[in-house]
């Protein structure tokens, strides 16, 4: 048995979902189970429709109704089988008009009308194409969450239940991805990238043979493709370098997503629904570490928040009361740098920055500082620091302004900080350093 998950670039136009198809019944033998995202565009146009029915207006439903009914047409099935979700959407939708805001909760019932259409048209019309196939929710299969919106976290006894639901099912289930629901039955999304997360959970509470995410690129590369053009598939990684590379901004994958797979030693393969004949990317738990560098990863406009007090001089607990405000607000810090008087740390999103940095005030001074870009560095050489690396970074980079490198004692990766305006450049100079 294998999961294959496909995003929303393999499901764009009718032409791809019969590309998804071919790639699927070459691969009947393995008894596949499916998870799909919503088609490419369609969450963003979801999240635009709530803001335009607090005006009375739908544009971005009816060009949400325009897409899907592009692709019903192109793949000649009948135009009514998305009726009674669009209608769904509609009247929740309606209930919004003339008001300010709405709950987390109805902003998660919304969006996750992309993929409930999503996986409704894929297995139509894959039973027209005789693979006989069913639509699914996530959470009524068992995947089970608690009732953080937007945010959601997998409950534990969601493997038993989706093994249950699964196991010796006789269809190809074709499954929602995104989230799943509480158990009151109320839908819950796991943030964006969320599908991979939920391909990984059904492949851990399966023991899956392994877990495929097809994108729309060859496998992980050693940069992003966009900005670095000679950039290669690496063929193989294991799971701490995939987790490292998630984590600092590799847009392959949802940071989340390798957790279950480590768990349960299923691997993962990482291919192009547009090279399917390409091999891709293999992460494993028994791929040794790259000897050097195997990848470079970033994140821009991260937020810099910098606290310092004369209090921390040969004091102890002072950092537990810092994190302690962080824990608070539920805010998870990428970076950090600390010295005697002084604690540097990065984030990626600003949410509850303000009440944050307001309360970090009553310890101490605070500043924060914007328009700053992480470069984390991966691989098995940073470790060991055979290359020299931190001479070999700074010697890359002559003529810009590197601050706050961060670098574990054991740790495969090092990070910092440059202005967001020269991140492209880095990254360039220091793949031609350690890559090609």
């Amino acid at each position: 048995m294998i999961i294959m998950k496909f995003g929303g670039s393999s499901l764009k136009d009718s032409k791809t979902i019969k590309e998804v198809k071919n790639i699927i019944h070459s691969s009947l033998k393995e008894k596949p189970i499916i998870v799909l995202s919503a088609i490419k565009g369609v969450t963003n146009l979801l999240i635009k429709s709530i803001d335009e029915s607090h005006k009375g207006t739908f544009t971005s439903y009816n060009k949400i109704i325009k897409i899907h009914r592009k692709i019903i047409t192109g793949l000649k099935l009948d135009e009514d089988i998305i009726i009674p979700e669009l209608e769904e959407l509609k009247k929740a939708l309606d209930k919004l008009k003339n008001r300010k805001e709405c709950s987390k909760r109805t902003s998660d019932y919304v969006y996750f009308f992309g993929e409930r259409l999503s996986v409704k048209i894929v297995a139509e019309y894959f039973n027209k194409c005789n693979i006989k196939s069913e639509p699914f929710v996530s959470g009524d299969i068992g995947l089970l969450t608690d009732s953080q919106y937007g945010n959601a976290h997998v409950l534990p006894i969601s493997y038993k239940k989706i093994n249950r639901k699964l196991k010796g099912i006789n269809v190809i289930p074709i499954i929602t991805g995104f989230g799943g629901k509480d158990k009151k039955g109320n839908y819950t999304t796991l943030a964006r990238g969320g599908s991979d997360y939920v391909a990984s959970i059904i492949g851990a509470a399966l023991k899956a043979k392994e877990i495929q995410i097809w994108t729309d690129t060859d496998g992980i590369m050693t940069a992003d493709p966009r900005i670095v053009e000679d950039a290669i598939t690496i063929n193989e990684i294991n799971f701490e370098e995939a987790s490292e590379m998630a984590y600092f901004g590799a847009k392959v994958l949802h940071p989340k997503t390798i957790y279950p797979a480590i768990e349960k030693n299923v691997p993962v393969k990482v291919l192009s629904t547009f090279n399917p004949k390409n091999k891709g990317t293999i992460i494993g738990n028994k791929i040794r570490n790259h000897e050097e560098v195997s990848s470079i990863s970033y994140k821009k406009d991260v937020n810099v928040i910098n606290f310092s007090s004369i209090n921390m001089i040969y004091s102890y607990g002072y950092l537990s009361n810092i994190f302690r405000i962080f824990k608070k607000y539920k805010t998870s810090i990428d970076m950090i740098s600390t010295s005697e008087a002084n604690v540097s740390m990065t984030l990626d999103s600003s949410h509850n920055l303000n009440q944050i940095v307001n309360e970090l005030k009553n310890l101490g001074d605070v500043t924060v500082h914007k328009n700053y870009g992480i470069i984390y560095i991966i691989g098995e050489g940073v470790k060991k620091d055979k290359l020299g690396i931190i001479s070999r970074i700074s010697c890359a980079l002559v003529g810009f302004n590197i601050k706050m490198v961060s670098h574990c004692f054991d740790g495969i990766g090092i990070g910092f900080l440059v202005d967001t305006k020269d991140v492209e450049k880095c990254i360039n100079l220091l793949h031609r350093e350690f890559i090609r």
